[in-house]
């Protein structure tokens, strides 16, 4: 059994924290762009590119690509997107 310290699980803890505003602040961007279209594939195209050009911020960079892979593990990045993941069906039908 692997015993983990109080302060990498603390250290942890706050990069969940971190990750999952970071990951609620891009949901903002996204919906952002889905509700300045009318049309439903335009919607789609939107966010995606809301999301891409979000993710090129250097510091949403090192959070989702660096420290959150390698402090949380892609299961738990996965649990946190989840919410993400629901808004591309509701961006297609708004």
């Amino acid at each position: 059994m692997v015993r983990v310290s109080p302060h990498r699980q603390k250290t942890q803890r706050q990069l969940r924290e971190v990750y999952a505003e970071e990951q609620r602040r891009l949901a903002v961007v996204v919906r952002r762009a889905f509700s300045a279209e009318a049309d439903g594939w335009e919607r789609i195209l939107a966010g995606c590119a809301a999301m891409l050009e979000a993710t090129l911020e250097p510091g949403v960079r090192r959070i989702t690509l660096v420290e959150a892979p390698a402090a949380l593990g892609w299961t738990d990045m996965r649990d946190i997107q989840a919410g993400c993941k629901e808004q591309l069906p509701r961006g297609w039908a708004s």
